[in-house]
C-alpha cells in the first residue's frame, strides 16, 4: 500500500546514478578543455564526445531498468517520476534515445539516428519535465524529486525550499551551460545550451538540497535522465529550419504508422470478450434482420438503419459470429483514424499526420468505445471521411458520406450543418463554358452538392423505411428520443427559445459527464482550443510558404482569420485547420443540447479534435525549431551561414519569448485534467474513501486476452500496470485495459443453462445488457421479438408495458434474466405483478469478472407452470416503471 514512509534507494541504483552524473560532468569538462585550448569550435564531428554522451545515456537507462525489478510499485522520492501520464515506460524511452545516439556514432549524418534520439528525448522529457497529477496535486517530477517534496504531504512544498532550488539551478546553469555549449561541436545552439546546463546543474545542486534525506540518489537519477534529454535535443539542433518536416522519408512514415496500428491492434485484442453493454441487442437486431425480420416493422429498434445494416449484411453472408461485430467496431474506429490522418498529413505535414493517428487511436474514449458495437464508431468513420471529402473539394461525396453518418447515428447532423454553413461562404464555382447561367453555377455550389448528396442517402433510407414501417419508423428513431426525460441537471428545452442553446452549453461545461471526458482528454481539448492561433502562427512563420497570386499582395493574417472563403481556397495554408476547429466547436455545442449524454458519444468528435490538436503541436514544433535556429552558433565561419537580414533579427527575442510562453501553456492541461478529476470523481479525494483515502494503491488482476500467448505477453510487458493510486491521473491506455479486464465470464454457462431448460420454440426476455447475448449463445429467440428491453423503452411509452407482456406471454415466454440496473433488476422484479405471479427464481450465477473486487449476481427466473400468462398490472396506467 501507499504511505508517507520513506523507502531507501538501493546502493546499486545510487552508484548507477553517480555514473550518470560523472558522465554529464565529463561532458562539461570537454567543453572547458576546448575553451582553454582554442577559441574556435571544430567543424568536424567529434566521435569521442558522442561516445561520452552515449555512455552517460546508457547509465541513465541502466538506472531506469532497475525499476522493472523493483518489487514496490514506486518509492516516494521518485514517485512523481512514474510513467503513468505517457503510458510508456522510462526504460523504453531511454532505449530509443540510446539507439539514436549510437546510430549517430556510427553514421553522424543519419536521419534515422536523429529521429530516434528525438523520440527518446521527447519521451524522457514527458516523464521528468512534464507536470503530473499526483494525489490531487499538479507538480513537475524533476523539481519535486530535487526539492524532496513528498506529494502525500498535505502542507505542500516549502516555498523557500522551492525558490532556493530554482535559483540554485538557474545560476549553476549559466556557468555549466557555457561549457556544454562548447562541448558539442557543430551541434550547439544557445537555447539548448541553457537546457544542457540546467541538466548538468542537477547533480551539483542536489546534495545541498537533499541534505539530511536518506534517499539523495533520486536527484542524481533525475540528473541522468534530464541529461539524456538535453544531449539528445542538442543532436537534433543540426536540422535546418523546416527540415524537421521534410527530413523523414515516406518509408519511415509508414514504419511509424505500422507501429501505431499494430499497437492499437494488440490493445484491441484485450477487448474481444463478452460485455454487458447495449452491443448485445445490436448483435441480436442485426441477426434478426439477416434472418428476414425487418426493423421497425417486425421489431422495435431505436436507431437509424445503417447502425445494424453493416453487421446484418456480414451475418447474412458469413453467419452470426460474436467476433464479427467486435472486429467491425474496432475497424470502424481505425477507419476514422485513417481519415483524420490523411487530413492532417495532406494539410499539415507528415509528422502532424502521424501524431493525429496516434492521438486518436490511443485516446481513452476511442479505445473504450471501439470495443463495443454501439454504432458510434461507424458514425465517426463516415463523419471523418465526409470531412476529408469536403476539404478535398468533393462536396457531393461528402454529402453521401454524411448521409451515411446520419443514417447510422443522427447526432452526426451537427457536422453536416457546420460544413453546410461554412460552404455557403465558399467561392462560387467558375463557369465551365462561356455563357453558363447563374442558376447552373449555383447548382454546382458546394452547399447544393453537399445537400443533394446527403438527401440521396439519408432521404432514400428514411423514405424507404417510412413506407415499409409507417409511423413506427418515425416513432422509434426520432419521437422516442425526444420523449426521454432530461438526464442532465439544469437542461433547458430547446423550444423555450434560442437562449436554451447557450444555457445548455454552459450547463454541460459544469456537468459531471463532461468532467469525465475532460479528465481523460484534457490535453487533446486544450491543444485543440489553440488551433486558430496555431494556424495563424504557422502561416506567419512560413510553414506553408503562402505564395500570393500574380499582381496581388499577401493577405494579412488578421483578414485570413475571418475570411471563410479563403479557408476553402487555401486549405493547405491554414484553412483546413480552421475548418476542423469550427467543426469541433459546433459538435461540442450540439452535444450540449442532448437530454442525456454518455461517455462513448465523445468518440464522435475526438477524431476531429485530434486534427486540431496536431495542428497546435505542429505550430509549437515549428516555433521551437525557429527559436533554436534563430541565433547563429559562435565559432562558425560566416560562409556556412545563410545571409542574415537585419530586419529579420528584431523578432528573434519575441519569437523565443512566444515559444517559451507556448511551452508553458501546453503544460496547463495537467491542472485542467486534475480539476476535472476533482469534479468527476470527488470520492477519490475523500479522506474516508477506502482504507487510506487519497494515495491508496488499488490493485488489478491480470487476465490473459484471447489469442496467441505472445500477444498477451506483449500487452503485459509494454502496456499493463497492475495498480493505480487513488487521486492521481492515469493514462487512458491503462484505464482501457483495466476496464477490459472486466467481462461477462459466465455468459457461456448461463447460455447452456437456458438451452437445457428451454425448448427450441420457447423464448426468453430480461435485462437488456445481458439477455440478447444469452439468447444468441443459447440459440433462442427473445419473446415477442422485443430485442430492446431498456427501461426507457417502457418509461417513454415507446412500447407500453401491457403490450410487451401480452406479446411476450403469447410467444411462449419461459425464462427471464434478472440483473442489476435494468427494468428486470433483482430489487424490483418481485414488484412486477406479471413476473411475481407466473415466474420464480430458478438459478443464481455469480460472475467474478464483471466488476472489480466483487462478484455480480445474475438470476434466471422460469415459468411456474404451463398456465396461460398475460399482463397482470394496471392497464392504461401512467408511464411509471411500477406495475
Amino acid at each position: 500500500g501507499f504511505g508517507p514512509a520513506t523507502v531507501p534507494v538501493a546502493w546499486p541504483g545510487f552508484l548507477q546514478a553517480a555514473v550518470v552524473a560523472v558522465g554529464a560532468l565529463a561532458l562539461a569538462a570537454v567543453g572547458a578543455i576546448r575553451a582553454l585550448r582554442s577559441s574556435a569550435v571544430p567543424a568536424e564531428w567529434d566521435r569521442a564526445t558522442t561516445w561520452l554522451v552515449a555512455v552517460a545515456a546508457l547509465a541513465a537507462a541502466a538506472l531506469q531498468l532497475r525499476q522493472w525489478a523493483d518489487p514496490l510499485p514506486f518509492a516516494p522520492p521518485t514517485a512523481p517520476l512514474r510513467e503513468h501520464m505517457a503510458g510508456l515506460s522510462a526504460p523504453l524511452w531511454s532505449a530509443i534515445a540510446i539507439g539514436g545516439l549510437f546510430a549517430l556514432v556510427a553514421r553522424p549524418a543519419s536521419l534515422v539516428g536523429r529521429g530516434l534520439a528525438a523520440a527518446g528525448a521527447l519521451g524522457l522529457a514527458l516523464l521528468h519535465l512534464q507536470p503530473v497529477g499526483w494525489i490531487g496535486r499538479s507538480l513537475v517530477p524533476a523539481v519535486a524529486a530535487l526539492t524532496g517534496f513528498d506529494p502525500a504531504h498535505t502542507g505542500g512544498p516549502p516555498v523557500a525550499h522551492l525558490a532556493g532550488a530554482t535559483a540554485a539551478l538557474l545560476s549553476t546553469a549559466l556557468a555549466l551551460g557555457v561549457l556544454a555549449y562548447l562541448a558539442l561541436p557543430r551541434l550547439h545552439r544557445r537555447p539548448l545550451a541553457l537546457v544542457a546546463g540546467l541538466a548538468l546543474a542537477f547533480p551539483v545542486v542536489a546534495w545541498p538540497l537533499r541534505a539530511g534525506i536518506d534517499t539523495g540518489g533520486s536527484a542524481l537519477h533525475v540528473a541522468g535522465c534530464v541529461g539524456a534529454v538535453a544531449c539528445s535535443l542538442a543532436l537534433l539542433a543540426g536540422w535546418r529550419r523546416g527540415g524537421f518536416w521534410r527530413a523523414v522519408s515516406p518509408r519511415a512514415e509508414w514504419v511509424a504508422v505500422g507501429v501505431i496500428v499494430a499497437s492499437y491492434a494488440v490493445l484491441k485484442v484485450n477487448g474481444l470478450r463478452y460485455s454487458t453493454t447495449d452491443e448485445s441487442l445490436y448483435f441480436l437486431a442485426a441477426r434478426q434482420w439477416a434472418n428476414g425480420l425487418v426493423p421497425y416493422r417486425d421489431f422495435f429498434f431505436s436507431h437509424p438503419p445503417l447502425h445494424i445494416a453493416v453487421p446484418a449484411g456480414l451475418y447474412a453472408v458469413f453467419g452470426f459470429h460474436f467476433l464479427i461485430g467486435k472486429v467491425l467496431s474496432a475497424a470502424a474506429a481505425l477507419g476514422a483514424a485513417v481519415a483524420v490522418w490523411r487530413i492532417a498529413r495532406r494539410w499539415l505535414g507528415i509528422w502532424p499526420g502521424v501524431a493525429t493517428l496516434a492521438l486518436d487511436l490511443f485516446a481513452a474514449e476511442v479505445l473504450l468505445a471501439s470495443t463495443n458495437l454501439t454504432g458510434v464508431n461507424l458514425t465517426a468513420c463516415w463523419m471523418a471521411w465526409g470531412l476529408w471529402a469536403a476539404l478535398s473539394g468533393r462536396f457531393f461525396l461528402a454529402g453521401l458520406l454524411l448521409g451515411g453518418a446520419a443514417s447510422t447515428g443522427f447526432y452526426a447532423i451537427g457536422m453536416l450543418l457546420t460544413l453546410g454553413g461554412l460552404a455557403l461562404l465558399a467561392p462560387l464555382p467558375a463557369a465551365k463554358r462561356a455563357g453558363e447561367s447563374l442558376v447552373s453555377r449555383l447548382a454546382r455550389h458546394p452547399t447544393v452538392l453537399l445537400g443533394v448528396g446527403f438527401l440521396a442517402v439519408w432521404g432514400s433510407l428514411a423514405g424507404f423505411f417510412w413506407v415499409l414501417a409507417g409511423d413506427a419508423y418515425v416513432d422509434a428513431v426520432y419521437a422516442y428520443h425526444f420523449a426521454k426525460k432530461a438526464k442532465v441537471e439544469g437542461f433547458v428545452a430547446l423550444d423555450e427559445g434560442p437562449h436554451a442553446i447557450v444555457a445548455n452549453f454552459f450547463t454541460m461545461l459544469a456537468s459531471r459527464d463532461f468532467a469525465v471526458t475532460l479528465y481523460h482528454h484534457a490535453a487533446l481539448f486544450w491543444l485543440a482550443l489553440w488551433a486558430p492561433v496555431a494556424a495563424l502562427v504557422l502561416r506567419q512563420l512560413g510553414r506553408w510558404a503562402p505564395a500570393p497570386r500574380a499582381g496581388t499582395l499577401p493577405e494579412p493574417w488578421w483578414r485570413f482569420a475571418v475570411n471563410v472563403r479563403a479557408w476553402w481556397r487555401e486549405p493547405d495554408r491554414g484553412g483546413a485547420l480552421l475548418i476542423a476547429w469550427v467543426c469541433v466547436g459546433a459538435l461540442v455545442v450540439e452535444f450540449a443540447q442532448f437530454k442525456e449524454r454518455y461517455d462513448f458519444y465523445w468518440a464522435l468528435v475526438l477524431p476531429v479534435v485530434c486534427v486540431a490538436a496536431a495542428g497546435s503541436l505542429a505550430a509549437l514544433g515549428t516555433c521551437v525549431l525557429a527559436a533554436v535556429h534563430a541565433l547563429p552558433p559562435p565559432g562558425t565561419p560566416p560562409i556556412q551561414l545563410p545571409p542574415v537580414d537585419p530586419a529579420a533579427q528584431a523578432p528573434t527575442l519575441r519569437l523565443v519569448a512566444w515559444t517559451s510562453v507556448a511551452l508553458v501553456a501546453v503544460l496547463l492541461w495537467v491542472p485542467i485534467s486534475m480539476a476535472a478529476n476533482h469534479t468527476a470523481y470527488p470520492s477519490e479525494f475523500d479522506p474516508g474513501a477506502g482504507e487510506v483515502g487519497p494515495g491508496e494503491v488499488l490493485r488489478f488482476d491480470w487476465t490473459s486476452p484471447p489469442g496467441p500467448p505472445w500477444l498477451a505477453d506483449v500487452t503485459q510487458a509494454v502496456f499493463w500496470q497492475d495498480f493505480r493510486v487513488r487521486g492521481s491521473l492515469e493514462s487512458g491506455v491503462h484505464h482501457y485495459l483495466w476496464s477490459k479486464k472486466r467481462w461477462f465470464s459466465t455468459a457461456d454457462e448461463i447460455a447452456r443453462y437456458l438451452a437445457a431448460h428451454l425448448a427450441p420454440d420457447e423464448t426468453v426476455t430480461g435485462a437488456s445488457d445481458y439477455t440478447p447475448l444469452l439468447a444468441l449463445l443459447a440459440n433462442r429467440r427473445m419473446a415477442g421479438n422485443q430485442v430492446d428491453t431498456n427501461s426507457k423503452v417502457f418509461s417513454t411509452g415507446a412500447v407500453s408495458r401491457e403490450a410487451f407482456w401480452d406479446r411476450a406471454c403469447a410467444d411462449k415466454l419461459k425464462a427471464i434474466v434478472v440483473a442489476p440496473q435494468s427494468y428486470f433488476a433483482p430489487q424490483t422484479i418481485g414488484q412486477r405483478a406479471t413476473a411475481a405471479k407466473h415466474f420464480q427464481r430458478a438459478a443464481l450465477f455469480q460472475d467474478p469478472l464483471l466488476k472489480h473486487w466483487k462478484a455480480l449476481d445474475i438470476e434466471v427466473w422460469l415459468r411456474r407452470s404451463q398456465a396461460p400468462c398475460r399482463y397482470e398490472g394496471r392497464r392504461g396506467g401512467d408511464r411509471s416503471l411500477d406495475d
